[in-house]
């Protein structure tokens, strides 16, 4: 959330709206290093909840009660 918020403040933000598809259409692209920063912060947001889903499935896999042999 922090890169996120960063993002906006790097040379005028990210300018690609809501979508966050950097804007193509111009001969520049995107020129600004806030759209990599938000990108970057939307994959590791990514990463970070698949790897906290891994931990809660594992979690219930190993904690559940099973019958004794």
């Amino acid at each position: 959330m922090m890169l996120m918020v960063q993002s906006t403040y790097i040379e005028g933000g990210v300018g690609t709206g809501w979508t966050m598809y950097p804007p193509l259409s111009s001969i520049l692209a995107h020129s600004t290093p806030g759209v990599d920063l938000a990108i970057l912060s939307l994959h590791m947001a990514g990463t970070g909840s698949l790897l906290g889903s891994i931990n809660f499935i594992c979690t219930i896999a190993n904690c559940r009660c099973g019958a004794q042999k």
